[in-house]
């Protein structure tokens, strides 16, 4: 006898019974019997109003039609926002309930209690995620700025080290007239190689700075051209 009374004890009631089943069909099925008695008294309005504009000499303008499925759309959205808000009323009541009960809650408030624990762990998860995901955006941004900055500089450079270009060939055929052209020559080559420095260093400092921030570069065009680009 203890051992069946254990064996029964242990089962699960069924979430709902077969009379709330019933009754939640009923009230879907009532919301849809609601929504399709509104929409097509909607249509025989508008197919009345069109009717009777056709027999005009007018007919029906562009600007009535709009006018009529706009009021249609409205009437739709209040027919859904009046159901959000009596399912939520409906709703309210069975979670405060449990929230609030004491330790000996029924069945069906401690199914509700951890259906609510599980929805607040997705909502934690969901705001920790957009968090991640503004905080990518926030990282790219600053990634697209630098990589707008390094353009910059590398075009400066790049035009520096063509002035340069330009004034050593010029002075290399100049330098056989003196060898105070020579040392001149030597100071240019000099500064080109630092031009070059300099600009190869800011290139690495931003390309690492790229592959450091955890941005998938390898999928950007232009992360990418950065930091494989060796020259």
């Amino acid at each position: 006898m203890d051992g069946g009374r254990n064996s029964i004890s242990t089962e699960d009631p069924p979430f709902l019974t077969e009379e709330e089943n019933k009754i939640l069909d009923l009230y879907d099925r009532l919301n849809e019997l609601q929504l399709e008695s509104a929409l097509l008294k909607a249509k025989n309005t508008l197919s009345g109003k069109l009717e009777m504009k056709s027999c005009e000499p007018g007919s029906v303008s562009e600007l009535e039609i709009t006018t009529a499925q706009d009021a249609l759309l409205k009437a739709k959205a209040a027919f859904h926002i009046r159901c959000k808000v009596a399912e939520s009323a409906i709703i309210a009541d069975p979670v405060i309930s449990a929230v609030h009960a004491s330790t000996d809650r029924s069945f069906h408030q401690q199914n509700l209690i951890s259906l609510l624990k599980k929805r607040d762990e997705l909502s934690l998860s969901l705001t920790q995620l957009s968090r991640r995901e503004l905080d990518s955006l926030e990282k790219l941004r600053l990634l697209e700025t630098e990589n707008m900055l390094l353009a910059r500089t590398n075009t400066e450079l790049t035009s520096s080290m063509l002035r340069l270009v330009e004034i050593s060939n010029s002075r290399i055929n100049e330098a056989n007239e003196s060898s105070q052209s020579l040392q001149e020559l030597e100071k240019i080559k000099q500064e080109l190689k630092l031009s070059r420095r300099k600009w190869r260093t800011i290139k690495a400092i931003v390309s690492g700075a790229i592959v450091g921030s955890g941005v998938d570069w390898a999928r950007d065009p232009e992360l990418l051209q950065i930091v494989l680009d060796e020259d």
